[in-house]
């Protein structure tokens, strides 16, 4: 990284985590990390490495430059409403048609191989690292440097924003449809085979890169260049957001989040919330994810974050309770309801969840609710030809559990 960034003439001061701390003395990261976001604050300029350059690169960045050339990076909400309407009269035809490229953008039409290797670029290790968020998000100024190319972070964001723009065009750069490209043999399959890791298994475009366009963006709405970036995020939407990352560390995954979350809101308010929502490497991971999902249940009042339970086959965490979702897992969470425009319902209406009494740290959770049937069988429904691993879940969830039933009293 410092051998590409040699263009800097005069002196500098470069602070790298890997190096400024001793990975391997608990106390030391427990304290630096937390010192961390001051850091990225302060700094002139986060210099992302993204490692070198490959037989990609090239192609993608000539992607980026053509598409970044199309619209502005929104600098507000009213920015990204108008931007879409500019680009309604683009067809998802037009997607494969080079005339169309340049007789309504303007841009010359972009080869499916450029397209694959711009999907390679987005699904580098670099965008998936949990400890990245922080510095993207609160960096007055950022600069992506691949081998001996820099590329502003500008140029990504506004490239990708094309994208979020015009959906009709982002449903064929899924991992499931870039597939049909790419003929056995051929010489794109080991750049195909580049997007294929393990924790990355869902058919989307390289979630974890866009998410961080989006929050950084969303992040700095009016703000000035070279401003620091507010915090406007709960930690409930930034676990939600940034559950596809990952981290040698699966704590880290939690402490990444702590300090760029509005701190105004659930659960910082809570007094039991400073015995986890400081960085403590002492603490065994899964006391650390029990203490966090039931202080999440406590502060927010329901039993939502149920949802972001994963399959038994992706835990790792074996020993934790079934309700505590095993955040070491990358995954991309499903929202109950969320592929249901007609989603209006909620079957426990207005009531909320009260706290069980319980320390943080027990295993057990209980729960009340009303008694208004009785489940006799569990199934997939053949209604859908492609279940959800949501509904996989549920079912797999219901049939393992050890039921206790009990009345509230309220027929």
């Amino acid at each position: 990284m410092l051998q590409s960034t040699t263009y800097i003439q005069r002196q500098r001061f470069v602070w790298i985590d890997a190096i400024c701390i001793n990975q391997d003395d608990i106390e030391e990261r427990s304290s630096q990390v937390q010192m961390m976001s001051n850091i990225f604050e302060r700094a002139v300029c986060i210099i992302g490495w993204l490692g070198q350059a490959d037989d990609t690169t090239a192609d993608a960045i000539s992607v980026m430059e053509r598409l970044s050339s199309l619209s502005c990076l929104p600098l507000s909400k009213a920015d990204i409403g108008n931007m879409q309407r500019s680009f309604e009269h683009i067809t998802q035809a037009e997607f494969f048609d080079p005339q169309a490229y340049l007789s309504k953008l303007g841009i010359r039409f972009i080869t499916a191989a450029e397209w694959l290797a711009w999907v390679v670029f987005l699904s580098r290790p670099y965008f998936e690292r949990g400890w990245i968020v922080q510095e993207v998000i609160i960096a007055k100024r950022i600069v992506l440097v691949c081998g001996r190319y820099i590329i502003p972070w500008n140029q990504l964001a506004t490239a990708s924003f094309f994208l979020g723009f015009v959906p009709q065009w982002g449903s064929y750069l899924n991992r499931g449809q870039m597939h049909n490209w790419v003929m056995p043999g051929s010489p794109d399959t080991s750049k195909f085979e580049r997007m294929l890791v393990p924790e990355a298994s869902e058919s989307v475009l390289p979630v974890a890169a866009v998410n961080l366009v989006k929050i950084r963006t969303y992040a700095r709405f009016d703000v000035q260049y070279g401003g620091v970036t507010p915090k406007v995020f709960g930690l409930y939407g930034l676990l939600e957001c940034f559950r596809s990352t990952v981290a040698t560390d699966p704590r880290d995954k939690i402490f990444a989040l702590l300090s760029i979350a509005d701190r105004t809101k659930a659960p910082f308010a809570d007094p039991s919330a400073s015995i986890i929502l400081s960085p403590d490497y002492k603490l065994p991971t899964e006391v650390l994810f029990i203490r966090l999902t039931r202080l999440m249940i406590r502060c927010h009042g329901d039993l939502r974050i149920f949802q972001y339970r994963e399959l038994d086959v992706r835990r790792r965490l074996r020993s934790l309770p079934s309700w505590v979702p095993d955040y070491s897992v990358a995954q991309i969470p499903d929202r109950l309801g969320s592929g249901l425009s007609n989603c209006d319902w909620k079957s426990s209406g207005d009531e909320k969840y009260y706290a069980d009494g319980r320390e943080l740290d027990d295993p057990l959770l209980s729960l009340q609710g009303r008694c208004i049937s009785r489940v006799e069988k569990v199934s997939l429904s053949t209604q859908y030809t492609r279940p959800t691993a949501l509904w996989g879940s549920i079912f797999q969830l219901l049939e393992g559990m050890r039921w206790q039933r009990f009345l509230d009293g309220r027929e």
